[in-house]
């Protein structure tokens, strides 16, 4: 599903002190729910990233809590186990994640 959004530029200003504005430039601005295949490592290039596993899950999410997400919520929601069921309360909830890797440093 793709969509476009058109988004103005305005110039706002105006002799006498009248409030009036200018369109300057009318920009068209494009998204899509295309969800782009990444090997997991440059080691590993048979399996790929699950995109869209995580934009699921986190699709479930947004219609359950029906507020918006902020960044770090986004990436926990995403790799959440079990998100039509879990128990969300922020601050209080233990979340059951499936990560789908882990970065170790030594």
């Amino acid at each position: 599903m793709a969509f476009q959004l058109q988004s103005l530029v305005l110039r706002l200003g105006g002799g006498g002190g009248q409030g009036q504005a200018t369109v300057v430039a009318m920009r068209g601005l494009h998204s899509s729910r295309a969800v782009a295949a990444a090997a997991m490592s440059r080691f590993d290039k048979k399996s790929e990233l699950p995109y869209e596993k995580l934009v699921k899950n986190l699709e479930v999410v947004r219609s359950r809590l029906n507020r918006p997400l902020t960044l770090s919520e986004k990436v926990l929601y995403s790799h959440l186990d079990d998100p039509k069921n879990q128990y969300i309360v922020r601050g209080e909830s233990y979340l059951r994640l499936r990560p789908d890797r882990v970065a170790m440093q030594v």
